[in-house]
């Protein structure tokens, strides 16, 4: 449909309720899409990662820009976690260190970099993290987690979430016996 008809159907006066009701009531269905999505991988993660001593933990506000859905294994105590950020925005993926020592900091990222492919470190927290293309923020991304897609969807981020950490958790394992906890 060329744009001149988009316009045409949508102005048309028969059309204008649906319009201002879909309008209105667009923010709290994509409210409830993600808060469902994130759910799914929530319980995915904790359905993976129950027999490996690891939490899994996630932001109560979804829609806060530092809101993260993370996996923490009990051996990292509070300096490492493996997740996913910006939950409502444009989604990446990383590893959290909460660790300023600058010295061991840019060693971890180094070695991180290497085994994670298509990483950043440009966070003084994240030393490695990657955008996963999903933009939240841009009501096209919601396709991916309509109800009928949103099982294969959370599957998939949580798969990709458990690939990262089986990849990093030999380099952060040896970096707490190699530093210590800061």
């Amino acid at each position: 449909m060329s744009s001149d008809a988009y316009f045409d159907f949508i102005t048309d006066k028969r059309q204008w309720d649906v319009v201002i009701d879909i309008h209105n009531h667009l923010p709290s269905v994509k409210q409830k899409l993600l808060n469902d999505f994130w759910m799914r991988v929530t319980e995915n993660l904790e359905s993976i990662f129950s027999d490996r001593k690891c939490f899994v933990e996630r932001s109560d506000d979804l829609f806060d820009k530092n809101s993260v859905l993370a996996v923490r294994h009990e051996d990292w105590s509070d300096v490492f976690k493996v997740g996913f950020g910006q939950l409502a925005g444009h989604v990446w993926v990383g590893v959290y260190c909460n660790d300023i020592r600058e010295d061991s900091y840019n060693i971890l990222a180094d070695q991180l970099r290497v085994k994670l492919q298509n990483s950043r470190r440009d966070s003084t927290a994240w030393p490695s993290w990657y955008h996963l293309g999903e933009d939240f923020t841009n009501v096209s991304s919601f396709k991916r987690i309509l109800p009928s897609c949103q099982e294969s969807a959370a599957a998939d981020y949580a798969k990709r979430l458990q690939e990262i950490v089986v990849k990093s958790e030999p380099i952060l394992t040896q970096y707490l016996a190699t530093w210590g906890c800061p």
